[in-house]
């Protein structure tokens, strides 16, 4: 085993010492291969229809053996609003130094287009390689002027470039002309470039542009000159770049057709005058099937519409005037009868979770305890509208249905386009913003989704006529419909449900006298059965709702768009730009 260490040991000294075998020599042959680029000549070519001509002639200096060169080219600019400009970019030509094709591939590395080229013999000798494009949206257009902001050699190559020339033509007749460049490694102000003023346009010329360091250009001229793009040119640019804002309208017209085939209730009627409510609507269902929710003056209409009905008394509670100034009113509910037969589900489940086996209740002992109870008789409300089919499925659970779909689509597309735009080209922000967008529609159009049955919609249009007169009691027109006194109160908690019980109550203000000592047997207020008012009861009955759902629902606590112009430009700005190499 020793002799075999021994060995080894000995067959590396000799390696190591012999110089056709030498590490030092392999690295002599790995210096013998290098590629320089001697020349980086383009010309610029503004066209008067916005069009970018631009062909670069590359002249290579390839030392040992090659296969070719690439060069590579930033089509996806971000600007200042964290969005992605793409720049529409169409390669022409490639040739050598006599004119010859050359063999090239396109592909895209990130952000890059990437020309792979291949030149044949490309070993110890130089070659000029040539390459034309045109850029559809290579210039920036301003208030005060049209601008060229190009970086013309890029800032990424791998090799320093001896000399950087670059020839601006701009259309006949440019007026207002101003010109700058700037060079040097990404970020850089300094201008060591020499910039020479011709008939057509401006030279630009360099020397000496070190690893990663390049030469950027701006021109500008007066507008007119060149035709700019439309505002539906731009928008299709811009979307084009940021397609996933293209989501949200995909997803507004899927949740559109969504809505017509599933969420629209049948073709509406005319809405009539109705001088009573549907047969077999409480308030609470009548306010309901409304808006297609449960809301707490539902519920709250509900119990008015008990004590009117005899099943418990509504008390206002003697307070002194200094716990009146401290404490919201405070009203007690005196249960009158035991038996809830006759009563609908969410009634019996409403007066039985009100008093929970006692007689009577106060404001103050609902709060932090009765809020467990309002999801039980929302249920029962929901389940009876379905029941007898005004509803084939609960708009509640279809609404919650839609939000939750809302909430995926908020994180699936999100999360996916995040993906694919490093993959296909976006900004991230894009990406965010289509996501979250792609959800709105949901979202919105998750609100409407809750279809009523063909029963459904008549019954609502029932009500929506009865509303009208309760809201229009006092007009010439429904006025001679008034019955009596007691018309007031069967019909109060409906226009509570339906908020219109300050126009219901002014229409009988005149059939009660000011010395009247009628009083309701369901609610004692605190000046006692006297001076009834139908406006003051409903103001304080506004106090009951208001101060009961409160206690009710309580629970214990648990790349720049600027121009290159001023201050804003730097070297690497602007369009172009990229860099290259050999392989």
């Amino acid at each position: 085993m020793k002799a075999l260490i021994r060995a080894g040991l000995l067959a590396s000294v000799l390696v190591a010492s012999d110089p056709a075998g030498s590490p030092a020599r392999a690295g002599l042959h790995a210096q013998a291969r290098q590629l320089t680029l001697e020349e980086f000549n383009s010309t610029l070519t503004v066209e008067e229809d916005g069009m970018l001509d631009v062909v670069e002639s590359l002249r290579f200096r390839f030392d040992g053996s090659w296969n070719g060169v690439f060069r590579s080219i930033p089509v996806e600019l971000e600007d200042s609003r964290g969005l992605r400009a793409r720049l529409f970019l169409d390669v022409q030509a490639v040739v050598d130094g006599s004119g010859n094709g050359l063999e090239y591939e396109l592909s895209r590395e990130g952000r890059n287009r990437k020309i792979k080229i291949w030149v044949p013999n490309a070993n110890n000798r130089t070659e000029t390689v040539t390459i034309r494009y045109e850029v559809r949206n290579g210039l920036r257009f301003f208030e005060n002027h049209d601008e060229l902001y190009w970086n013309a050699t890029g800032n990424e190559w791998e090799v320093p470039i001896e000399r950087a020339v670059a020839r601006v033509v701009l259309p006949e007749g440019a007026a207002g002309r101003r010109v700058t460049a700037y060079t040097g490694a990404w970020g850089s102000r300094s201008n060591e470039a020499d910039i020479t003023e011709l008939p057509e346009g401006f030279l630009f010329e360099t020397d000496e542009l070190g690893f990663r360091e390049g030469l950027t250009v701006v021109v500008g001229w007066d507008p007119g000159l060149v035709t700019r793009p439309t505002p539906v040119d731009r928008a299709m640019m811009m979307l084009t770049a940021n397609w996933p804002l293209l989501a949200p309208l995909l997803s507004l017209v899927l949740m559109w057709r969504l809505w017509l085939s599933r969420g629209r209730d049948p073709t509406p009627r005319p809405v009539v005058a109705q001088y009573e409510p549907p047969e077999g609507f409480s308030p609470g269902t009548a306010g309901t099937l409304i808006d297609n929710r449960v809301d707490m003056r539902d519920i709250t209409a509900t119990l008015v519409d008990l004590a009117i009905r005899g099943y418990l008394r509504i008390e206002e509670v003697e307070q002194g005037r200094l716990e009146r100034l401290l404490k919201s009113d405070e009203f007690r509910f005196v249960r009158l009868k035991s038996s809830t037969d006759g009563l609908a589900t969410h009634e019996r489940r409403l007066l039985d979770s009100l008093f929970d086996g006692s007689s009577e209740v106060s404001t103050d002992d609902l709060e932090n305890s009765f809020y467990r109870e309002i999801p039980k008789i929302k249920n029962a409300i929901y389940d009876r509208l379905v029941e007898d089919r005004h509803y084939a499925r609960r708009p509640d659970k279809v609404l919650g249905q839609w939000v939750g779909i809302g909430f995926a689509v908020l994180l699936v597309c999100t999360m996916s386009f995040l993906f694919l735009a490093g993959v296909a080209g976006a900004a991230p922000a894009s990406a965010i913003i289509g996501g979250i967008a792609a959800s709105i529609p949901v979202f919105a159009f998750g609100a409407f989704m809750p279809a009523r049955t063909v029963r459904g919609a008549r019954a609502r249009e029932q009500i929506l006529g009865f509303e009208e007169f309760l809201e229009r009691v006092e007009s010439d027109r429904y006025k001679r419909m008034i019955k009596g006194p007691e018309q007031f109160e069967a019909y109060l908690p409906f226009a509570m449900a339906m908020k219109v019980d300050k126009e219901w109550a002014s229409a009988f203000e005149s059939m009660y006298s000011e010395a009247a000592t009628r009083s309701t047997g369901w609610y004692v207020g605190r000046n006692g059965p006297g001076h009834f008012s139908p406006s003051n009861l409903v103001t304080q009955l506004s106090s009951v709702s208001s101060r009961t759902t409160s206690a009710m629902i309580s629970a214990p606590r648990s790349s720049s768009s600027s121009s290159g112009f001023g201050g804003g430009g730097f070297s690497g700005g602007g369009g172009g730009g990229g860099g290259g190499g050999g392989f």
